[in-house]
């Protein structure tokens, strides 16, 4: 990266101040750090549409699985109205994880392998992007995945090292050789 060439520009009074020769602050391009709060609003608003998702998805899981024993379970001698409404009520946390992670995989990567981006991505005027150039992988994305994953088991102290970058990216987005900019 070059070297900034630095002009002193002499006020009234004692005060001098600098400023980068051949820049206006208008013409400068946004950095990375400058999107963390229109990142953070997109992933509030794509868990928000995930989470949502997945209690419906739940629903329809444990539906499915009803229809499938809709008469009485040999060898027990209940019926599976019976049975499901036991099984569901201890396993109900079960079916909504299992929701979760089906519908993270289609979200997270489905949409942006056909659309660049996600819903909270494209209300917020971001794009997911390959640091080459390229179009996006399905083996980008999946590491993508796989990154926020660790994130997110980490407590969000892995998140701590996008902060501390100069060019704002996540740990998912070094794991994937990606980047999100503003479109």
């Amino acid at each position: 990266m070059p070297i900034p060439e630095l002009q002193s520009e002499v006020q009234q009074g004692a005060r001098t101040s600098l400023r980068v020769v051949g820049e206006s602050p208008a013409a400068a391009p946004a950095s990375s750090a400058m999107l963390l709060y229109p990142r953070a609003v997109a992933h509030f608003v794509d868990v928000c549409v995930v989470q949502g998702f997945s209690v419906y998805g739940a629903k329809f899981f444990s539906v499915a699985i009803l229809s499938l024993y809709a008469g009485e379970i040999s060898g027990t001698g209940r019926g599976a109205g019976a049975v499901f409404r036991d099984a569901f009520s201890y396993s109900s946390a079960q079916l909504l994880a299992a929701s979760c992670a089906a519908l993270s995989v289609l979200y997270f990567i489905g949409l942006p392998l056909l659309m660049g981006r996600t819903l909270g991505q494209g209300l917020m005027g971001l794009r997911i992007v390959s640091d080459g150039g390229q179009p996006l992988t399905l083996r980008q994305l999946c590491l993508r995945m796989v990154g926020c994953v660790l994130s997110y088991a980490s407590g969000g102290i892995l998140c701590l090292v996008g902060l501390r970058q100069r060019d704002g990216r996540f740990l998912h987005d070094v794991i994937s050789d990606t980047r999100v900019v503003k479109d």
